[in-house]
């Protein structure tokens, strides 16, 4: 079984064996053969259940196969998947976006600009993908300044969400999604957060469910502001610490645990239920504290693409289930971020 969750110009179809299930959608989409981008750990686990997918459905297809990690989302390997293919592809052909969160920024970045657009299916394989960066139409890529600075908008044909591929992920990886799973639940759904709270999940229970309503919520969102204007820089709740986390990092913290620091923090500053927050934070093992001079936090953290020219851009939560936007001058930014640095580390 499955559902399909309608994001105006195309269908997310979501549930267990979705990827199986779903395969007449799957086949109504690819008008000619497809390429698959992935990378060496969807491709270690999960090439056969794709390849034997796609020769069912006699699909002439093949796989693209990229480093795992932020270092692949890069201009130098953005560059050779556009020689490979136009050596290869023409404008009926399709991009197969089959991985986590790298993948499809970077194959929907591919998909995006490869002979001015071709057609985009995204196949995210782990939690943060899944509930996250697969919906919403954001591509990208990286540069040394920061992350997800290059990039466009680009709606998929069709997003299938089988939390089923879940099972073979590390448990830093399967964590690192509920950094995106908590951060839905504190701005935008209480019951979600009770929910969370209540029961822990693991990646051998079904999060379809968990799945369900961070995409549904996310859908809601979009809709209402695609280019991200308005109320979709509250998706981005805690992200303008984390993004500089992971730049300072090296990216060795992932793109969830390092959200979920960024909630932490935020939270810690600005929310009522802080020690309900921490008590979910700690149930998924995201309550690890990260310490990088403050110069260098606010420095980054300065370069996130919400900001302008004068105003910083925060996304603060007062209670549970609630959120709203904060636009502050960078003197008052400084002074935030140093309140907020030091009471965490406290």
């Amino acid at each position: 079984m499955y559902s399909v969750i309608n994001v105006e110009s195309y269908d997310c179809i979501v549930g267990l064996d979705a990827l199986n299930n779903a395969r007449s959608y799957l086949k109504s989409y690819i008008k000619s053969k497809a390429i698959v981008i992935t990378d060496e750990n969807v491709y270690k686990y999960h090439y056969k259940t794709m390849d034997i997918l796609l020769d069912d459905l006699e699909i002439e297809h093949e796989f693209y196969v990229i480093s795992p990690g932020e270092s692949s989302k890069c201009f130098s390997e953005y560059e050779k998947i556009m020689e490979y293919m136009s050596l290869r592809y023409h404008r009926d052909d399709t991009v197969i976006a089959f991985g986590g969160g790298v993948v499809g920024d970077l194959a929907g970045f591919v998909a995006a600009t490869f002979m001015r657009g071709v057609d985009l299916i995204q196949i995210p394989t782990t939690l943060l993908s899944m509930v996250d960066s697969s919906v919403g139409s954001k591509t990208g890529i990286d540069l040394k300044t920061g992350k997800n600075l290059v990039g466009c908008f680009k709606d998929p044909a069709l997003c299938i969400i089988d939390p089923l591929l879940l099972k073979t992920l590390d448990d830093y990886v399967f964590e690192d999604g509920f950094g995106e799973v908590i951060k839905y639940a504190v701005c935008f759904d209480k019951e979600l957060f009770e929910l969370i709270k209540s029961n822990r999940f693991t990646k051998h229970k079904n999060l379809s469910e968990v799945v369900e309503i961070c995409v549904t919520i996310k859908k809601n969102i979009v809709l209402q502001d695609k280019l991200e204007n308005d109320v979709r820089k509250m998706l981005n709740y805690g992200h303008t610490i984390a993004h500089a986390i992971e730049k300072l990092s090296d990216y060795t913290v992932m793109h969830g645990h390092a959200v979920a620091y960024g909630i932490n923090c935020m939270a810690k500053k600005y929310n009522e239920d802080y020690s309900d927050v921490l008590e979910v934070l700690k149930m998924y093992n995201l309550d690890k504290i990260y310490d990088y001079p403050i110069d260098e936090l606010y420095d980054v953290s300065l370069r996130d693409k919400k900001n302008t020219k004068d105003e910083v851009v925060l996304i603060i939560s007062e209670k549970v289930g609630e959120c709203s936007i904060l636009k502050l001058n960078k003197n008052d930014y400084r002074k935030i971020l140093g309140d907020i640095h030091e009471n965490i580390h406290r």
